[in-house]
């Protein structure tokens, strides 16, 4: 197997499998298919090397030729240096002479060699995190540490609570451009954003629907603080609020507990009160419902004793007319039926005149209540 001197360094004329590897676009071996992502300090490496070599080269041909061939050499060299690879993760942005000129998809690309254009690659699908009222630390291991001065907030019905929550962020891929160039620090734009909307949110908010969870604050935050990044154009997009903590502070915890548990008991005695005035009332129309049907029953029956009281004087009225001697004889009648009905009566025949011989007081007592008592004997009984 020959080897021949190149521009590029030893070359063999024989099998591939002795070549070096000077492969600019991978930083390893590579396979079909160009195997691996582009590399730019290996590519610049490489490019060192093959100069170095080439200049080595040419100076085999002289200082005109030699010059000519290394200016081409450069070119190109200076040509190919415009590829560039896009991650999955990423999105290139190109800038020409510092102005942006396009958004690149992920893949391999090309751009103009510098200095006219170069390129930014912004991690797109990366979600960040900006932690808020505590830091946690769970990369060494403890506990997670309170910081009072963001956790701490006024509610809406002047009470404190303290509040940890988490913001998930990343870059918008639309707006790719507004975060590289319209945003000098976007995690603290983030976390100041974030903190003012959360202040304005518990300060509409009372304590009791914050520690209860009654109200969807991560909700109104995300939009919020959406709506606020979006006015400033800063192409950030907020992905997920989590509250972490919720609760009073520990100064004024024991107090805390206490206005709970006195909101418990006014609470309870409302809900029995309640209670007791709702029996009270369904008794009282139960009451006045049944007063009220009686009364009407009354009323029908007076109404309907009117009626036959004056449809029996209608009908007396009507016999009298037709008949006044023999009506009026028997009013007569009825009137004294009615008065002596339960009186004591004695009927005598004046011309019997049996008084002198009949003791009939004596005997209309012993018919009475006392009739088991013998009544006294007259002096003319014998």
């Amino acid at each position: 197997m020959s080897m021949e001197q190149g521009p590029w360094g030893k070359r063999s004329t024989g099998s591939n499998q002795n070549r070096p590897h000077h492969n600019p676009w991978s930083s390893g071996g590579g396979g079909s298919g160009g195997g691996g992502n582009f590399n730019q300090d290996d590519f610049n490496r490489w490019s060192q090397q093959a100069f170095n070599q080439g200049s080595q080269w040419l100076r085999r041909f002289g200082p005109g030729k030699g010059m000519g061939l290394g200016f081409l050499i450069l070119l190109a060299l200076w040509l190919v240096s415009g590829f560039y690879q896009v991650g999955t993760t990423q999105l290139g942005v190109v800038l020409r002479l510092g102005e942006p000129q396009r958004v690149e998809q992920p893949g391999l690309r090309y751009r103009l060699p510098a200095p006219f254009e170069t390129v930014l690659l912004p991690e797109v699908t990366l979600n960040r995190t900006i932690e808020i009222g505590f830091r946690s630390q769970s990369r060494r291991g403890g506990p997670e540490q309170d910081i009072g001065d963001e956790s701490l907030m006024l509610t809406g019905d002047e009470s404190v609570v303290q509040l940890n929550f988490e913001v998930l962020w990343q870059v918008d891929p639309a707006s790719v451009q507004d975060f590289l160039f319209n945003v000098r620090d976007p995690e603290l734009t983030v976390k100041a954003a974030a903190e003012s909307v959360m202040r304005g949110i518990i300060g509409q908010t009372t304590i009791q629907a914050i520690l209860t969870g009654s109200t969807d604050i991560s909700q109104q935050a995300k939009e919020k603080l959406q709506e606020t990044l979006s006015d400033y154009e800063s192409g950030i997009l907020i992905t997920q609020i989590n509250l972490r903590e919720r609760k009073p502070p520990d100064d004024v915890r024991e107090a805390f507990d206490d206005v709970n548990r006195a909101s418990s008991d006014k609470d309870t005695t409302i809900n029995e009160a309640r209670t007791f005035a709702r029996k009270i009332t369904l008794e009282a129309e139960g009451t006045a419902a049944r007063l009220k049907a009686e009364a009407e029953g009354y009323k029908q029956q007076v109404i309907n004793r009117a009626k036959g009281q004056a449809d029996r004087f209608t009908s007396v009225y009507q016999s009298y007319s037709a008949s006044p001697t023999t009506s009026a004889r028997n009013m007569y009648l009825e009137a004294m039926e009615d008065i002596l009905g339960s009186a004591n009566k004695i009927i005598i025949d004046d011309k019997a005149g049996l008084t002198s011989f009949l003791p009939l007081q004596d005997y209309l007592k012993r018919s009475g209540p006392g009739a088991n008592t013998p009544a006294p004997r007259g002096d003319n009984e014998r």
